[in-house]
């Protein structure tokens, strides 16, 4: 059964450029995490991975539609599974890294990403369209600036270049 959860819009921003408007926004920051995610990818719509912030590990599915990505589903792993799992966090070329920023605003959700090797990113998580237009029309996001793949695939697209 699909839980009812934001969608998911990404987009490479300045974190000096958003970090004013988010606050002019009246949004509030309440968390700082860092994240480990292993990716777990099925093609170019599904993508699998497990991520890590401390010692908790989630499953998490998102799919790509269009835009953006529906979070599937986001469960914690149980203790046993962490363990065994925890093990694919280290050197792998899977495993990427974010230095997350959280912000609320309204009943909306705003991240601020540092991804190793990519950059910076802001994520918006808004409940529903109203919320997402004034997100956008506030940080001059335009559809065409979104990014509609994972961050693992950023990561193995720009390697390739290289």
């Amino acid at each position: 059964m699909k839980q009812s959860q934001p969608k998911e819009f990404k987009v490479k921003y300045s974190h000096r450029k958003a970090t004013p408007i988010i606050e002019k926004l009246g949004a509030r920051f309440y968390r700082r995490e860092v994240l480990k995610d292993f990716y777990l990818v099925n093609g170019s719509k599904d993508i699998y991975k497990f991520s890590m912030v401390g010692k908790e590990i989630k499953l998490v599915h998102l799919v790509s539609s269009g835009s953006g990505f529906d979070v599937e589903f986001a469960r914690s792993v149980d203790l046993k599974t962490q363990k065994a799992l925890s093990l694919l966090f280290g050197k792998n070329r899977g495993a990427m890294v974010k230095d997350r920023s959280r912000y609320r605003w309204k009943k909306s959700e705003i991240v601020l990403d540092t991804i190793a090797g990519l950059g910076e990113f802001i994520e918006l998580y808004p409940v529903n369209e109203k919320d997402k237009n004034l997100l956008f029309d506030a940080l001059g996001i335009k559809s065409s600036n979104l990014i509609t793949r994972n961050y693992f695939l950023l990561k193995q697209n720009r390697d390739s270049l290289k």
